[in-house]
């Protein structure tokens, strides 16, 4: 099983909490995450942690789904630019814009292709 790590680099502001998400010491893609707000459901990011990750395909969204996140259930990594598109999940962009991420589709299309839709662990950090 792959093991992975997202560090996030722009922690507790009220634009979102940026990252990178890296595999074998290399930068896949950038996350996006809602702010810090103490795991508060729909509305924070999830806390720092060790999580499995399952690919998952629900009604509305397909993506990978974490694995026993302290207090929440149902977070996904999966397509979004903007924190409108996320309720407490990760979205992952090949790039970066003006408080948003950019060309989503193409960096769950990397996440399928290294990952082959199959289990994983995450690491989430903080950028110290």
């Amino acid at each position: 099983m792959r093991y992975c790590t997202i560090v996030r680099m722009d922690y507790k502001t009220d634009r979102g909490t940026f990252g990178v998400f890296l595999a074998e010491g290399r930068m896949l893609c950038f996350t996006l995450e809602r702010p810090f707000l103490y795991n508060k459901k729909n509305e924070s990011c999830i806390p720092l942690g060790k999580y499995h990750c399952t690919y998952h395909t629900g009604k509305s969204r397909e993506g990978y789904l974490l694995h026993n996140v302290p207090g929440r259930s149902e977070i996904m990594i999966h397509i979004g630019n903007t924190l409108m598109d996320t309720s407490g999940c990760i979205l992952v962009g090949r790039s970066l814009g003006e408080n948003r991420l950019l060309e989503s589709a193409k960096a769950v299309a990397i996440l399928e292709s290294y990952f082959s839709k199959r289990d994983f662990y995450l690491s989430i950090e903080e950028y110290r």
